[in-house]
């Protein structure tokens, strides 16, 4: 080792000379400086001796390449022509066009892996043998040989398999756990908006209107945002998966492609070995699409016709909120505004009344006579009215006749007698007669 490290300081990476070096560190008991030398031996270059001299001091022995640095074949195999994972629905308002999108890759992909699958059943070891020239080759060993460097690529194929496959499911729970928790937290928010919405659901039954329309719109609208939120939180976790591993999966299948026949014995069983990696890279390419949405399924937030008017005619109160309630007296009668009515009467001995209503649109016209007389310790009153009711629009509908009398003493705040009655000719008589005193 003295004179070895000599020619390590000019060749230190020479095949020869690394194994060399691992047989004498063998022969004084230091296994692992041998496994060392052996390594790079193998790195630069290849014989099945060595090889065999490595996994019997190291049978856990790394892989001779590092597979994110090295390109086992110079020629791609896998090459998509256009097939590139599907996008991601990111809100309900591009739902169809993604979902067509989406619609478009599956199909290719399924229609690709049929005819892999094809592949594969046309040619297990069973089929094969059916051909009696296949058969006669393999009971002779003839054409079933492995090529010269099968235990390299045996070795390769195995170590690289366990360096892909292992940090890919280690993502791949990670991943998974993000869209529970994702999920779980879409879950909790509507959750709490539906708990949100009942009361006000509630507040609106035996309410007319558009009352539930309108918290029936609102709600779908809040709803939506929640769905759109979701989708947006899968499209970037998916979209992080696929930046971390769409490239290595490519290069790990063709790295499988370039490795697999130096093992197969047949030809047609590397094209059956092709076929499967060719359908294990489509459905990597199928699970990079991770948010998905039904057109079918989405929600239609239609805005609730506006209120029906019916007999609201005015034009200054729209919200329903009455500002004005206003009575002013006159001398002789009065005046008084509010949202519903406005009237005026007023007079003496002939008086007047004028009445419009502005939820019935009706409008009230009439006359009459009011008579008063003076008798010591009593007061007597009278008055005759008639008058004419119009519709909406300015149509008669009804004539108002009515009378009232009433007796009282002087100093007491009622009358002791009062009789009246109002009768119209559509309307029903109504009579009321009440009685106060001792």
């Amino acid at each position: 080792m003295f004179y070895f490290s000599r020619v390590f300081e000019r060749c230190g990476t020479h095949p020869d000379a690394n194994a060399t070096a691992a047989y004498i560190e063998h022969d004084n008991g230091n296994d692992t400086r041998a496994a060392e030398y052996m390594e790079k031996s193998l790195t630069g270059a290849y014989s099945d001796v060595r090889f065999d001299f490595l996994m019997m001091i190291k049978p856990d022995a790394k892989p001779l390449a590092d597979p994110d640095k090295v390109n086992m074949g110079k020629e791609e195999y896998f090459i998509p022509n256009g097939l590139a994972p599907a996008p991601n629905c990111t809100n309900w308002n591009s739902c169809e066009k993604v979902t067509t999108q989406q619609n478009v890759v599956n199909n290719r992909i399924n229609a690709a892996a049929m005819k892999n699958g094809d592949i594969v059943l046309a040619n297990t070891l069973q089929k094969i043998l059916e051909d009696p020239v296949e058969n006669a080759n393999f009971q002779s060993g003839k054409g079933w040989t492995p090529g010269p460097f099968a235990k390299k690529a045996d070795y390769l194929i195995s170590q690289l398999g366990t360096l892909y496959l292992t940090p890919r499911q280690e993502y791949g729970i990670q991943m998974f756990e993000s869209i529970a928790r994702a999920t779980e937290l879409a879950q909790q928010k509507v959750t709490a908006l539906e708990l949100e919405f009942q009361p006000r659901y509630k507040a609106c039954e035996g309410v007319g209107g558009n009352c539930s329309a309108n918290v029936t719109y609102q709600y779908c609208l809040r709803r939506m945002a929640l769905d759109n939120e979701h989708f947006l939180n899968l499209s970037n976790i998916a979209q992080n998966y696929e930046t971390a591993w769409y490239a290595k999966d490519v290069k790990h299948y063709n790295d499988m492609v370039f490795l697999r026949p130096f093992v197969v014995p047949n030809e047609r069983v590397r094209m059956a070995d092709d076929a499967t990696f060719a359908n294990a890279l489509l459905n990597d390419i199928r699970t990079f699409t991770l948010s998905t949405c039904n057109p079918a399924g989405k929600p239609q937030c239609i805005p609730p016709p506006p209120p029906e008017t019916g007999q609201d005619s005015n034009p200054f109160f729209k919200d329903g909120k009455c500002l004005i309630d206003v009575k002013i007296p006159f001398i002789v009668g009065s005046m008084s505004l509010n949202c519903e009515s406005f009237s005026i009467e007023g007079g003496e001995g002939v008086t007047f009344r004028y009445e419009k209503n502005f939820q019935s649109k009706e409008t009230t016209l009439a006359v009459g006579v009011g008579v008063t007389a003076d008798i010591p310790g009593i007061d007597a009153g009278a008055s005759v009215e008639v008058g004419v009711k119009f519709d909406a629009n300015n149509q008669p509908i009804d004539l108002i006749g009515s009378a009232q009398a009433g007796i009282g003493l002087t100093g007491m705040s009622s009358p002791v007698v009062a009789v009246g009655a109002s009768v119209g000719i559509n309307s029903s008589f109504t009579p009321s007669f009440t009685a106060f005193g001792r």
